[in-house]
């Protein structure tokens, strides 16, 4: 028998980067870390229908061979596997476990009534913030637990911060390239601080997978020179990308949003970050300590504090520091003992 099962998108396929893909992968490899490789099994949902055509034998298969079943499936894949999932287990008793990706479950299940039912005869629910358990409490749940994201990131060291002396000073968003995750606020609002200061102050990076090419190719067509693109960097060499810069833009509305890993990134680099008040953000930054809560779809407020930090450079030092201190807390070792206490 072997000891856990962990069901979700890997990127196998289509080399995906996305915020599922890579929590998905940083638990597997922290359970293989705990367990050895030998003792974990991996099921790559990837696949679409024909991945469905296969699901009923892959569950048997899992449920009878491996005594925990974790899955991280995000709403379409929900809807198909938690159901199928619990009624063969009903055989079987096992232990089920369901880790949600971003932040988009409480409002889901609202109109979703029977799986809601479903999940809560789930060994527990693992949700990313204490606000996701508040939500799904106050519908019914009582197998819920807060497990934080997480990631193995080189946390640098104190000493190892670097000063910014000289413009223009970098800046960056890191996370799937769309609008709703704040890419043209951003572009808006580096324009607009550089205007306001009447000089090419600060330069912008966007960093991240594509969504639509065709729209991408359109926006950064009508960009000036100081707003560039990067490319994709994997999460194992986010914070040496990140130390660089001098702050973070993550001006997401995205709806789908949870606990965003860019800022895990961006803590463990000792990037303190401009964000939007947007779903569970202000949750994890802490407003003028690791960063800075801004409203949402917002402009002017973001280049304000741009245009009062290139006067003051130096006052982002404490805030560098602290964002390192805090990174320590989303060790993976600790946060998935919170999933690892409640296997069989």
């Amino acid at each position: 028998m072997k000891k856990v099962a962990v069901i979700g998108n890997f990127g196998l396929v289509k080399h995906t980067h996305g915020g599922q893909t890579v929590k998905t992968k940083v638990l597997f490899d922290e359970l293989q870390r705990c367990y050895g490789a030998d003792d974990v099994r991996l099921a790559n949902t990837e696949g679409g229908f024909m991945f469905l055509l296969k699901l009923p034998a892959l569950l048997f298969d899992l449920l009878r061979s491996t005594g925990n079943i974790v899955i991280l499936p995000a709403n379409k894949g929900l809807r198909a596997i938690a159901p199928m999932l619990f009624l063969m287990n009903m055989f079987f008793q096992r232990k089920l476990h369901y880790v949600v990706v971003g932040g988009w479950l409480p409002r889901f299940l609202t109109t979703h009534r029977l799986l809601a039912k479903i999940l809560m005869r789930y060994e527990a629910v693992y949700v990313e913030t204490h606000s996701m358990m508040d939500s799904l409490r106050s519908i019914g749940f009582d197998n819920v637990a807060v497990m934080p994201n997480c990631k193995h990131l080189p946390i640098i060291p104190k000493n190892s911060i670097p000063v910014f002396e000289s413009e223009p000073y970098k800046l960056c968003t890191f996370s799937r390239v769309r609008e709703d995750k704040g890419i043209v606020l951003a572009a808006q609002a580096v324009a607009d601080a550089n205007s306001r200061l009447g000089r090419e102050a600060y330069c912008l990076d966007i960093y991240g997978e594509v969504d639509d090419l065709e729209w991408f190719d359109g926006f950064m067509s009508n960009q000036p020179s100081f707003v560039r693109y990067g490319g994709i960097v994997g999460y194992e060499n986010s914070v040496n990308v990140l130390r660089d810069y001098y702050m973070l833009l993550f001006l997401s509305f995205y709806k789908g949003e949870g606990f965003a890993g860019t800022i895990l990134d961006a803590m463990a680099a000792g990037l303190p970050a401009i964000a939007s008040d947007w779903h569970y953000n202000a949750e994890i930054l802490e407003d003028g300590k690791t960063g800075f809560i801004v409203p949402v779809k917002s402009v002017k407020p973001v280049s304000d504090i741009l245009v009062r930090l290139v006067e003051s450079p130096e006052c982002l030092h404490e805030m560098r520091i602290n964002c390192v201190m805090t990174a320590a807390v989303y060790d993976p070792a600790a946060v998935i003992s919170i999933l690892t206490s409640r296997f069989i």
